[in-house]
């Protein structure tokens, strides 16, 4: 799997902040064994901007876009690039899919109803527990091994 990062708010980030993210991305490849994949990724470091300090938003056949706001605090940034990889984890090997023009998703080969604006369908959805607790243990893992 191809990286590619762009920097949209180069004031937001620092030198170090940009390492940290690659190295996380990279890592996060590594542990769910997606080196061989054909797509890329692309991550697009932005300001602080929206309700979100993270966002896998685009899946096409050839590559995944993810994009991060600037945050000063690592362990908070790690947990983001974490949890939005564990999306693209998901789209790669578990089929998981948010359909665009109704309120229903696809998880592991089933079409599930989900309303994308319900913060109990969000906080509910298997794919976004998982991304919960997988961006947490990456973190831990990544920041014992990085001592």
């Amino acid at each position: 799997m191809r990286i590619k990062m762009t920097v949209k708010a180069k004031a937001s980030w620092s030198t170090f902040h940009r390492d940290v993210v690659k190295s996380a991305v990279a890592y996060a490849i590594d542990e769910y064994g997606m080196e061989d994949s054909e797509r890329s990724i692309v991550v697009k470091l932005i300001g602080c901007e929206g309700d979100h300090d993270g966002a896998m938003v685009k899946m096409t056949k050839d590559s995944f876009i993810v994009w991060v706001s600037s945050q000063t605090a690592v362990r908070k940034l790690l947990y983001i690039v974490f949890h939005e990889m564990t999306h693209v984890k998901q789209a790669v090997f578990d089929g998981w899919t948010q359909h665009d023009t109704e309120d229903l998703a696809t998880w592991k080969g089933e079409i599930m109803p989900y309303d994308v604006d319900d913060d109990k369908d969000y906080w509910n959805a298997p794919w976004e527990v998982e991304a919960r607790a997988m961006g947490k243990e990456l973190r831990k893992t990544y920041m014992r091994k990085m001592r």
